[in-house]
């Protein structure tokens, strides 16, 4: 008896010492993953996000050339024509060198780290920094891995869009999704899967300057890029379809009509104040004015307004307003439902520039 309760005894101390020495190796290979993190992703350039890449490069090389950038999601990217811009105000009697920062799909949290990005370059003589408030929370499953989302989803970031999320008016079951979306990406890059093989191809392969690419730039390297001159072939199916249902379009658009005729909720958290307001105090601490602006899409934009109203943004020049600009939403001047053509692109733009020709003014008065 003695015996067999000796071996069960020995027995049991093997094991133990064999999980402790397991979780000793786990924890070793977990830390080190997360302290080299850095040496196997380039941080500050991140390496194959296409427009973010290009756009980031490019904007940090001509950094000091430019004094006005809009920062937004594809509704700036598509839509606000930096030549157009700069000509309207010329006009008006300033001097205006604008960059398109606009990035599809953006949400307000990765805004915000791009944001930082580019204040972190201290651009020397940017004056003016217009922002498109996005209220998206999402990730869609197709983009869990995809490079781009994995690069912005750090723990501050993960932390921030979490809150956002458990502050919306979201149903519980959407907000446990929502924040699962969010999860998988920041997970990937806590522990940088597969990115270490992605830096060794790319120092393998050392492109010329030439060669690379520049997606999302535009013939002028300004940033834009219309519809109207793309040829994928989703783009074009969308236009087709939308030419095809004018109809439907115009129904949309008296909706629209009637949901702007109704009082809007207050939707603007607590966090989004907290975010919205280190945004605009980080533009501000480098002596650049923010401008927010909505450009003429089709769902009211209550939070951004809400923040208005409530003095936590400071200047919003809106566009949303079937009312009170009916020509950005005549179908002759929409790509489809959801974008103007280069046409009305054009419109918005010289829209834009007029707004902040009297804003500018407005500020001398004062």
């Amino acid at each position: 008896m003695i015996t067999a309760f000796n071996l069960s005894e020995s027995r049991k101390i093997k094991i133990s010492k064999l999980w402790n020495y397991g979780i000793v190796f786990i924890i070793s290979v977990l830390l080190t993953i997360v302290l080299s993190r850095d040496s196997i992703i380039l941080e500050q350039k991140p390496q194959d996000i296409k427009i973010v890449s290009d756009k980031l490069e490019y904007f940090s090389e001509h950094k000091d050339e430019f004094n006005t950038i809009f920062l937004g999601s594809s509704q700036t990217y598509r839509q606000v024509i930096p030549s157009v811009f700069e000509e309207s105000m010329k006009v008006q009697g300033h001097e205006i060198k604008a960059f398109n920062f606009g990035i599809p799909g953006l949400n307000l949290t990765e805004a915000k780290f791009y944001l930082e990005k580019i204040l972190a370059l201290q651009p020397k003589n940017l004056n003016w920094l217009f922002i498109e408030y996005i209220e998206g929370l999402d990730v869609k499953p197709e983009n869990f891995l995809a490079n781009r989302e994995i690069y912005w989803h750090n723990l501050e970031n993960t932390l921030t869009v979490s809150r956002l999320i458990w502050e919306s008016n979201f149903r519980l079951s959407k907000k446990i999704q929502l924040t699962l979306h969010n999860f998988i990406p920041f997970t990937h890059h806590m522990f940088r899967s597969g990115q270490g093989a992605q830096l060794i191809q790319t120092r393998l392969n050392h492109p010329p300057k030439q060669q690379k690419t520049v997606e999302g730039l535009g013939e002028f390297k300004d940033g834009h890029i219309s519809l109207d001159e793309e040829n994928k072939k989703y783009l074009l199916e969308a236009h087709r379809k939308f030419v095809n249902n004018v109809e439907d379009y115009s129904r949309k658009v008296e909706r629209l009509k009637d949901r702007i005729a109704k009082p809007r909720p207050n939707l603007f958290s607590p966090h989004a104040t907290q975010v919205i307001s280190k945004m605009i105090a980080s533009v501000k601490s480098q002596n650049i004015e923010p401008i927010f602006f909505i450009s003429s899409i089709f769902w009211p934009q209550e939070a951004t307004i809400a923040a208005y109203e409530q003095g936590y943004i400071p200047t919003l020049f809106q566009f949303n307003d079937p009312y009170q600009y009916p020509s950005l939403y005549q179908h002759q001047n929409r790509f489809d439902t959801d974008y103007l053509n280069r046409e009305g692109a054009k419109e918005l733009t010289e829209l834009l520039a007029k707004k902040f020709a009297s804003h500018l003014q407005e500020k001398i008065v004062e």
